[in-house]
């Protein structure tokens, strides 16, 4: 963008200040709808629409992916629930997203981009070994645009994840392919609405997802 001001010939100077992103707080959210902040509470800038939580399954540990700020680029931070700093899960690519935990809590899916491609990784919890490509070339496969949330089924066998339609992509569809035996994934959900946020049922039967 270009910078906005302007200097009169008397030596005043007018300009208009960036715009900030507005302040983000992770909370619970109980069935009735109340909300409590973490404590200590964890608050952060960035586009609401692009950042994503992910908790683990016994509740204890929590990753959002958030943005680097100047330079660019989206990584993945990782704290307990009670209270230890953020630290950073991610550091290479360009930008690493929408983390999923496995059902043992033992691993995160997630979504990476090295500025060419999309890729789909799974990466040990504690970060003590480098991370599985599952899937690469999501963009390239007959799905349009990349991929914008992924996960994997209980027992690892299925990736179900989220992209542009094959038509237009402007319609994002539901996607499912077998790790390691197909090539290119099938579509689970393709209609002419828009489907996000896929969730699999812990045996795997069942696809719940939203729709407008």
């Amino acid at each position: 963008l270009g910078a906005q001001f302007a200097l009169s010939d008397a030596g005043t100077l007018i300009y208009r200040t960036a715009g900030t992103p507005d302040l983000h707080e992770v909370v619970w959210v109980d069935r009735g709808g109340a909300t409590t902040p973490l404590a200590p509470p964890w608050r952060f800038r960035a586009d609401i629409d692009d950042s994503s939580v992910g908790l683990s399954p016994d509740d204890g540990r929590l990753v959002v992916s958030l943005p680097r700020g100047i330079g660019g680029g989206w990584d993945l931070w990782m704290r307990g629930v009670n209270g230890e700093s953020p630290s950073r899960f991610t550091t290479a690519g360009i930008e690493n997203r929408r983390p999923a935990w496995s059902r043992d809590g033992e691993s995160l899916t997630y979504l990476h981009n090295d500025g060419q491609s999309w890729e789909v990784r799974q990466q040990r919890s504690d970060g003590v070994a480098p991370p599985t490509v599952l899937s690469t070339g999501l963009d390239r496969s007959g799905q349009g645009t990349g991929p914008r949330e992924a996960l994997l089924s209980a027992t690892g066998e299925w990736l179900v994840f989220r992209a542009g339609s094959t038509d237009d992509n402007t319609n994002p569809d539901i996607f499912g392919m077998r790790v390691g035996v197909d090539q290119v994934a099938r579509p689970l959900l393709a209609e002419e609405h828009v489907e996000w946020t896929p969730a699999l049922s812990p045996d795997g039967r069942w696809l719940a997802y939203s729709s407008n």
